[in-house]
């Protein structure tokens, strides 16, 4: 199977290539057979370009929403009886080899387009239905494709992936609350700063005080509530299948508990895992 990077659908879509950095995902599932382990990597090339489309600031929002319909319609035609084959033939492959559902890639498509919507959510509930949007579904699509038949999907495991989402997309929250605010957006909801006496213009500051730790300790809380839930979810037996998944859990899960370390100065650095601390956190 081809491996598709962001060429393919630069090229596909007759723009600019464009550049994304790498991330913690080509480490977890190295331990993936070959075939899962490509089309892995072709789903996250897929995702990582309509990320860049958003996070680009070469372009206006309305061609950013342009070009997000623009791949809702090559989905559609992706899933189409008229389908005939072209340089997303391994993407085909891939939605009918793993039994993709095609509203994953509508829901996906529509989260990651909220960025163009919102800049910050007024409570938990609108923010945590985005992290559903942009993190659960990612790993609803992976769970397809670790399992031997989608038949074996359960609702424990769509329970699992679901859960583990929102603590993984916490995480990248917390720690880049301020990174975040300099492109505009504040993912912290308005109601958890108005409760520990916090603002926007505080983050943008770097007001590092008492409040500013107790909010985080306040959010940092709620993702360990979700990766607990996750861990509730995937029974022993299934451990092995999800193994890439449990690696990135303990990454996830290791890097909360450094910023935590750190008592949440996410302001003078950026914190991130060393390759050393990536590497333990694969072998558990």
């Amino acid at each position: 199977m081809k491996t598709l990077t962001q060429k393919d659908f630069s090229e596909y879509e007759n723009v600019p290539t464009v550049k994304y950095e790498k991330s913690n995902f080509r480490l977890a599932f190295y331990f993936l057979p070959k075939e899962k382990y490509n089309a892995i990597l072709n789903i996250y090339a897929f995702f990582s370009y309509l990320d860049e489309i958003v996070d680009s600031a070469n372009s206006e929002n309305d061609k950013k929403r342009e070009r997000l319909n623009w791949w809702k319609n090559e989905i559609d035609f992706l899933y189409s009886e008229n389908y005939s084959k072209n340089r997303l033939f391994p993407l085909k492959n891939i939605i009918e080899k793993f039994q993709i559902p095609q509203e994953y890639f509508t829901i996906l498509i529509n989260g990651i387009g909220k960025d163009l919507e919102k800049k910050q959510y007024e409570n938990f509930d609108e923010l945590l239905e985005y992290c559903y949007g942009v993190a659960s579904i990612v790993g609803l699509f992976c769970i397809n494709i670790f399992v031997d038949s989608p038949k074996q999907i359960d609702e424990n495991m769509k329970q699992y992936a679901i859960n583990l989402g929102y603590a993984l997309q916490l995480t990248n929250i917390i720690r880049d609350v301020y990174s975040d605010s300099l492109r505009g957006y504040f993912y912290l909801p308005k109601e958890d700063l108005l409760k520990f006496n916090y603002s926007e213009q505080d983050i943008l500051d770097c007001k590092y005080n008492e409040n500013f730790v107790s909010l985080m300790e306040f959010q940092s809380e709620r993702a360990m509530y979700f990766y607990q839930i996750a861990e509730n979810f995937l029974p022993k037996e299934n451990k092995n299948q999800f193994k890439s998944a449990e690696i990135m859990k303990r990454i996830y899960f290791r890097l909360l508990q450094k910023i935590k370390r750190k008592n949440f100065n996410i302001f003078k650095r950026k914190i991130s895992l060393s390759k050393f601390e990536k590497i333990k956190a694969t072998v558990g």
